[in-house]
């Protein structure tokens, strides 16, 4: 895994238009920052599927202090989106330390929301930690099935990592999976790039049949090097 840059990752990733830390950020700003007339009108949940441009510019401003806390979301912010939008806040100013427990302290009030899993997978990455990563995408893949957006977005990142792993049949598994996915999506606030996906598996299948051919020529050489051995062992008794 040490071939795996970080200058690698984000370009794959903003080339695709996935950027995970910056999707929802501004919605969930404006989720709390009208938090004060929620009794008027019960604030609404943030789409999960909402996009930030690649060109964007990340800055977030935490939940200001007066905004009407929730736990079930209705007439305030709830922990899991306050948690999150704290993560979202510290990811920006670079301090991931920070932001990594932020996700996980939103994981721990929500465990079965995949934007939680999906913010920390994205973290864990910046910080090389890429078993965990998988593992929180897995987690997101998991729990997604109702959130196509995050079910895109966790295919996505579990595509390219295997990828990446050159673990080529599971990465060939999730391309087309996402591939599918995207296809079959019909809801134009969701953006999906199923010509990313048949790329990405036209390249995974020249590096499969490319793998095929050395591993023949390597056979080759080593049966004819065998052989070898043998008529130098006949020839010396």
């Amino acid at each position: 895994m040490r071939n795996i840059s970080r200058a690698s990752w984000s370009s794959a990733l903003l080339g695709a238009g996935m950027v995970l830390v910056g999707a929802n950020a501004s919605a969930q700003g404006d989720q709390a920052g009208s938090a004060e007339s929620a009794e008027a009108k019960p604030a609404e949940q943030a789409p999960a599927a909402e996009e930030q441009s690649a060109s964007a510019p990340r800055t977030l401003e935490g939940v200001p202090a007066k905004t009407p806390r929730d736990p079930a979301g209705i007439k305030g912010i709830s922990p899991f989106w306050e948690a999150v939008r704290t993560g979202d806040v510290a990811y920006v100013a670079q301090d991931y330390g920070a932001a990594e427990a932020s996700y996980r302290a939103a994981i721990k009030h929500e465990p079965n929301n995949p934007i939680g899993h999906l913010r920390l997978g994205e973290v864990l990455l910046h910080n090389n930690n890429f078993a965990e990563a998988e593992a929180a995408w897995q987690s997101a893949l998991r729990d997604a099935d109702k959130d196509p957006a995050s079910k895109a977005k966790a295919l996505f990142m579990l595509a390219d990592l295997n990828e990446r792993k050159k673990a080529y049949p599971e990465a060939t598994e999730r391309w087309q999976a996402y591939k599918t996915l995207a296809n079959a999506n019909t809801n134009t606030k969701v953006k999906m790039f199923p010509a990313t996906a048949e790329d990405r598996l036209r390249r995974v299948g020249e590096r499969q049949e490319m793998l095929k051919g050395y591993g023949a020529v390597r056979d080759r050489i080593e049966k004819e090097a065998t052989e070898g051995d043998k008529q130098r062992e006949k020839s010396a008794k």
